[in-house]
């Protein structure tokens, strides 16, 4: 009889008998009928009662259970919440954690994700940023690095790109730097280079350029320089 049962046998909303109602609708815990608890506290697809499920089953903060979030919600790893985990820790374009991430796909500086940075920024033989890098070592016109450049593009001196030094700075032909030339390699009037200038253009005595010799010092007939000259090959008229 009713009043020979304690009061929790009896469920008080349906007035039906603990034996009469099934399994999963008795809290084997509390002994409270599942429609005496609050919407929470029961999920709505396992039926099981939230304290019965397991630790970081249930959010903390939305009260819903872990098999009704969506997929990434919740970190494999951690078991946290995706709102639980700060600013960053969640790719906002794959969905993947942090520590899911191999070495290098997030920058240790900004934070930011390989795949989220400009063309260019992430150097694809290191994988490092550029911004950890020193402003020579990144071309700022081509945007290439300067291990990727062929040996003689970037000036060893200067640490400037070819294509950034003034004209004639570089030799069409050697491909060597100017200051990095012995002073005879270049002509110091026209800049020019020496294995550019005619063989009669340089005095391979002195090393002199033909234009910087005086009038009287070459031979106006033959172009050869006074003092290549034999006594007899000098005319007595014109020196």
């Amino acid at each position: 009889w009713q009043h020979n049962h304690s009061k929790c046998k009896v469920c008080p909303i349906t007035g039906l008998w603990r034996h009469n109602q099934s399994e999963s609708k008795v809290c084997p815990t509390t002994g409270l009928w599942q429609h005496n608890h609050s919407k929470c506290k029961v999920c709505p697809t396992t039926g099981l009662w939230r304290h019965k499920q397991g630790k970081g089953k249930v959010c903390p903060t939305t009260g819903l259970w872990r098999h009704k979030q969506g997929k990434g919600k919740v970190c494999p790893t951690t078991g946290l919440w995706r709102h639980k985990q700060g600013k960053g820790k969640v790719c906002p374009t794959t969905g993947l954690w942090r520590h899911k991430q191999g070495k290098g796909k997030v920058c240790p500086t900004t934070g930011l994700w390989r795949h989220k940075q400009g063309k260019g920024k992430v150097c694809p033989t290191t994988g490092l940023w550029q911004h950890n890098y020193s402003k020579c070592k990144v071309c700022p016109t081509t945007g290439l690095w300067r291990h990727k450049q062929g040996k003689g593009k970037v000036c060893p001196t200067t640490g400037l790109w070819r294509h950034k030094q003034g004209k004639g700075k570089v030799c069409p032909t050697t491909g060597l730097w100017r200051h990095k030339q012995g002073k005879c390699k270049v002509c110091p009037t026209t800049g020019l280079w020496r294995h550019k200038q005619g063989k009669s253009k340089v005095c391979p005595t002195t090393g002199l350029r033909r234009h910087t010799q005086g009038k009287s010092k070459v031979c106006p007939k033959t172009g050869l320089w006074r003092h290549n000259q034999g006594k007899s090959k000098v005319c007595h008229t014109t020196g």
